[in-house]
């Protein structure tokens, strides 16, 4: 079990530290509210103890930022919330263990599915690891640690908040069928909590965007739509391909092994033809209820938002090599164990190989790889003589995420509501303006290369391709400085008008 959490925990740490191969806006996000939270006790809006994170406008779940707060303390925003993924990444695989045995656990281990985005400041790995712990403790009938799991959960990620009341029914269910109970005192305190965190789940702030169904032209299509996403996270074919966008996969491998594959539904086929489903029911709960918040945005397969199903597949897992390893054994039984594991080993170098080299180049654009470089050039200008910095917000408008940690914006310098409540859901718009640590003022709007070539004394910092070169020739524009990307392409521009 210790070599398989070192294999995890090393798996998980690599490329933690490198901040200038990509951060993405969320991460930079909940790790600079965290560091508000820290040092002035609200969010970066100068809202105290907020429920929900008004961030982009999408009202971010608010766990993983405050219980990042003391390794962002420590280790800086970026890491940081990047440090407590990993953490509870490894965490998830050591329950996985010893719910399911060792093949389970390597199985979580070297995942490519879970290795990637626990190596990264994601909500959903929170939510997963708060599942992992939900099923030991119905497994082992800690009720109360249960029903504590399930509620944390619900300010854990989007998903959740519709997948974890269901999950409280079958808690309950099956807190009855084992004839289990909780005490007056403790009724009473989940009826409560129950209570008050449906009211605030209710609110149209949680739900600005925890589903994201699109308008159909019928029930029909809909039902079609929802149902045909939710199948593809049973497909070994989706579960192969992985997901659509490029930073939520590890370059050149599957989300799950094939071997993986094969073993879950061996496990699950034996406990559907041995009848031991019947006590196994929160697990296959897990696993069928897992997906539908995600497919209920009717997206393609999205790694994120089914995080939650890694912990019932790897759970299967650990039942499919039981059963193939209680066969009668001989010498066809002991040459599939030896080829199985070697595969696992190879695999597992594979995996070190495409985190280490490939995937920092592949995901490079999808992490926004570069940006802190563009910051410092930004922040070493010479401003005298300039009337304006400007940040082009065309491709990404929640880039100013990304400014406020890498430019070391004060935490004290909050964003203005502009007239509206703190939870009040209107079109969200980021601010006109941030001070940096270096007291430069940067202005976010979209640039238009046409109109905003006339302004006179202003750098503009962007996307290349912002900035035609024949364009900037015309204009009589000086490059300041350019940021390139792993091939030596131009990614990032500083440009300066007359």
């Amino acid at each position: 079990m210790a070599a398989t959490l070192l294999l995890a925990l090393g798996l998980r740490l690599v490329g933690t530290r490198q901040v200038e191969n990509g951060v993405y806006v969320d991460e930079a996000a909940i790790g600079y509210n965290a560091k508000s939270l820290l040092e002035t006790g609200s969010d970066e809006y100068g809202q105290a103890g907020p429920l929900a994170l008004r961030s982009f406008g999408d009202y971010k779940s608010p766990l993983l930022s405050y219980i990042s707060i003391p390794l962002v303390s420590v280790f800086g925003e970026v890491v940081g919330v990047r440090l407590n993924s990993v953490t509870l990444g490894t965490m998830t695989v050591g329950i996985i263990y010893i719910l399911a045995g060792p093949m389970a656990g390597l199985g979580m281990a070297i995942l490519p599915w879970h290795v990637n985005l626990s190596g990264h400041g994601i909500e959903a790995v929170t939510a997963t690891f708060l599942m992992a712990v939900w099923l030991v403790a119905v497994k082992n009938k800690k009720w109360r640690t249960a029903f504590v799991a399930v509620f944390l959960s619900i300010w854990a990620y989007h998903a959740t908040k519709y997948l974890s009341p269901m999950l409280l029914l079958v808690t309950w269910w099956q807190m009855r069928h084992e004839g289990g109970h909780l005490s007056k005192g403790w009724t009473i305190l989940m009826l409560v909590a129950a209570s008050l965190t449906l009211l605030v789940m209710v609110q149209p702030f949680n739900n600005a965007r925890a589903l994201g169904v699109g308008k159909q032209e019928s029930v029909v299509s809909l039902t079609r739509n929802v149902s045909a996403a939710y199948t593809s996270y049973f497909s070994p074919g989706s579960l192969i391909s992985g997901d659509w966008q490029k930073r939520n996969n590890v370059y050149g491998v599957e989300n799950m092994w094939w071997w993986q594959i094969i073993l879950a539904y061996v496990g699950l086929i034996g406990l559907l033809k041995t009848g031991k489903w019947r006590k196994e029911i929160p697990l296959l709960s897990l696993w069928l209820l897992a997906p539908l918040p995600a497919a209920a945005a009717i997206d393609p397969f999205h790694a994120i938002r089914a995080l939650i199903m890694t912990v019932p597949w790897m759970i299967l897992v650990g039942i499919g090599w039981k059963k193939i390893t209680d066969l009668p054994a001989g010498r066809q039984g002991l040459r599939l164990k030896i080829l199985v594991i070697a595969v696992a080993c190879f695999q597992t170098f594979i995996l070190w190989e495409r985190l280490t080299v490939q995937n920092p180049v592949y995901s490079y654009q999808e992490w926004i790889g570069g940006y802190s470089q563009l910051v410092d050039q930004t922040m070493k200008l010479r401003i005298k003589g300039i009337d304006q910095v400007i940040v082009d917000t065309t491709d990404e408008p929640a880039i100013y995420s990304l400014w406020q940690v890498l430019g070391k914006v004060d935490t004290n310098k909050k964003i203005p509501l502009w007239g509206n409540g703190y939870y009040q859901v209107t079109k969200w718009k980021g601010p006109e303006s941030l001070v940096l640590g270096n007291g430069m003022e940067v202005i976010f709007k979209p640039v238009y290369w046409p109109e905003d070539q006339k302004k006179t004394n202003t750098v503009y910092v962007g996307s290349k391709k912002r900035f035609d070169a024949d364009a900037l020739k015309r204009a009589g524009a000086e490059v300041l400085f350019e940021v390139k990307d792993f091939q030596g392409n131009v990614v990032w521009m500083g440009v300066k008008t007359k």
